[in-house]
C-alpha cells in the first residue's frame, strides 16, 4: 500500500517519462524544431568554408599558373573593372601590346598602387604606352614606359578584393581564422542536433 507521500515521486516519474517520449519521438514539433535548427546551422557552416576554400584557391593558383593578383581600388575602370574585383596579370611581350587591351602598370608620381588601365597607342620606338581607364573623359597625361609595366591583365574576379584585402593583413588573417573555427563549430553542433534522438 502507498503513502500519499509516496504518489509525487511517481507522478513526477511517469511526466518526465512521456516528457522524454515526446521529444525523442521525431514527430513533434520540438525534435522538429531542434533538427531545422540543426541542418541551418550545418549548411550555414559548410557553405563559409567553401567559400573560404573557393577565395584561397583563387588567391593561390593562378600563381601556379604565373598569374600575379591585384585588388582594384579605384573606379576608373569601371564598369569592366569594378572597384574590389581582383585582376590577374601575367608578363607579355610589351612592343606587341594593341591597343583596347588592359595593363596594369606603376606610376611613380601617382604613388606605389599599382594602377590598371587600358592601352590607347603603343609607341614601340619610344617604348611608351598611353593609357586611359574606361571610367576617364580623358587619357593618362603621363605615357607608360616600358619598365613601369606589370603585366597585361587576363582575367579578373568581381568582389573577391574584399576577401584579399582582409587576407592581406594580420588581423584580417586572425578574423578569418576565427570565421573558420566558428564554421567548423557551426557544422559540428548542427549535426549534433540534427542527427541526435
Amino acid at each position: 500500500m502507498l503513502r500519499m507521500t509516496d504518489y509525487a515521486p511517481a507522478i513526477d516519474t511517469a511526466i518526465a517519462e512521456r516528457n522524454v517520449a515526446t521529444y525523442k519521438d521525431k514527430t513533434s514539433p520540438a525534435r522538429h524544431a531542434e533538427s531545422a535548427l540543426g541542418w541551418l546551422l550545418v549548411t550555414v557552416g559548410t557553405s563559409i568554408m567553401i567559400l573560404s576554400v573557393i577565395t584561397v584557391l583563387c588567391l593561390t593558383l593562378p600563381r601556379a599558373a604565373g598569374l600575379n593578383a591585384y585588388v582594384v581600388v579605384s573606379g576608373s575602370m569601371e564598369p569592366n573593372y569594378p572597384v574590389n574585383c581582383v585582376v590577374y596579370a601575367r608578363e607579355t611581350e610589351l612592343a606587341e601590346l594593341n591597343a583596347g587591351e588592359v595593363i596594369i602598370f606603376n606610376n611613380p608620381s601617382r604613388g606605389s598602387t599599382p594602377i590598371t588601365h587600358r592601352v590607347v597607342a603603343n609607341d614601340t620606338a619610344e617604348k611608351l604606352i598611353t593609357t586611359k581607364g574606361d571610367a576617364n573623359e580623358n587619357i593618362d597625361v603621363d605615357p607608360v614606359s616600358y619598365d613601369n609595366v606589370v603585366g597585361e591583365v587576363v582575367m579578373h574576379i568581381p568582389y573577391l578584393g574584399y576577401t584579399a584585402l582582409a587576407f592581406s593583413s594580420q588581423m584580417g588573417r586572425i578574423i578569418a581564422g576565427i570565421i573558420l573555427i566558428a564554421a567548423w563549430f557551426m557544422i559540428e553542433i548542427g549535426g549534433y542536433l540534427a542527427n541526435r534522438g
